[in-house]
């Protein structure tokens, strides 16, 4: 290799270990794109690098764009999330598509069509009768709400026995860091916690409040039953906990740690329903 070669090589690994370091979005970490590069090369004979996939990644200035725009408040988070997640899932839609999967070719022509509604003469009323149907079964989706309170309740609380695990114990507030805390999570905790709470406890308790001030009554007997068939459904589709998220542990791994299973993304369209008054859907059975 020429000197210049050498010095192009030695520019290029630069540049790469900078992106690393960098590119560092939504929890994806420096070593996330080595197993990536990694991964493309063994599976499907790909020789890239960072650099280069960064010069040509479709949509990259579209994304750097929604980056900026979230950044200042003007694309709400909940926005940017809802994005992310649609890219996250498209890469994987597009591969199947082209490997003949029929469903995801559909997918792929049902997401260009909602995206160009004007070009295929797609009526409003279609896009909105989509949007109001097909949710998340509300029992999921309100489990899953009680599961994603106590994955963030678990920062601000921690056991009340030591050497147990805050799925294990009683709970108490935390008094470590508390100026570093969501403080609205601590504040509903604080409300809300009493002797003997558990993490679950307290959650329900905090969901089923803020369902009221949404206007929606529902009762604890109701979130039980909710858990359980949450607890069903992860059984059948094999959604265990130790493949899901760990729970806070404390500052220096205090405690045990814990780990509830993945919380998959889901709608809580059954709001709606019960906004209409269809309260069918809400009895215990």
């Amino acid at each position: 290799m020429s000197n210049a070669g050498i010095e192009d090589f030695k520019t290029r690994e630069v540049l790469n270990e900078t992106l690393k370091d960098t590119l560092s979005t939504d929890g994806w970490g420096r070593s996330m794109w080595e197993v990536m590069v990694k991964n493309l090369h063994e599976e499907c004979n790909i020789k890239t690098d960072l650099l280069e996939m960064a010069q040509h990644a479709p949509g990259l200035v579209e994304m750097f764009q929604l980056e900026a725009l979230s950044r200042k408040g003007i694309i709400k988070e909940k926005t940017r999330k809802k994005v992310s997640q649609i890219i996250h899932k498209l890469v994987r839609v597009a591969y199947q598509a082209d490997q003949g999967n029929e469903q995801s070719l559909d997918q792929l022509k049902a997401i260009h069509k909602l995206s160009y509604p004007q070009n295929y003469d797609l009526p409003a009323t279609v896009i909105k009768n989509l949007v109001d149907s097909y949710h998340t079964s509300p029992h999921l989706a309100r489990a899953w709400s009680v599961r994603h309170l106590m994955l963030e309740l678990s920062y601000v609380v921690e056991p009340v026995r030591e050497g147990i695990s805050v799925l294990k114990s009683g709970i108490k507030l935390t008094t470590t860091d508390v100026h570093l805390l969501n403080p609205e999570v601590y504040g509903k905790a604080e409300k809300h916690i009493k002797r003997g709470s558990t993490l679950q406890s307290l959650a329900m308790s905090i969901y089923l409040d803020d369902l009221n001030k949404e206007g929606i009554n529902l009762n604890l007997r109701q979130l039980k039953l909710d858990l359980k068939k949450l607890r069903e459904w992860e059984v059948a589709n094999h959604f265990a906990a130790s493949d899901g998220y760990a729970l806070w542990d404390g500052r220096l791994g205090q405690y045990p740690r814990a780990r509830i299973p993945a919380i998959p993304i889901y709608s809580e369209g059954w709001k709606r329903s019960f906004g209409r008054g269809d309260k069918k859907q809400e009895k215990l059975s």
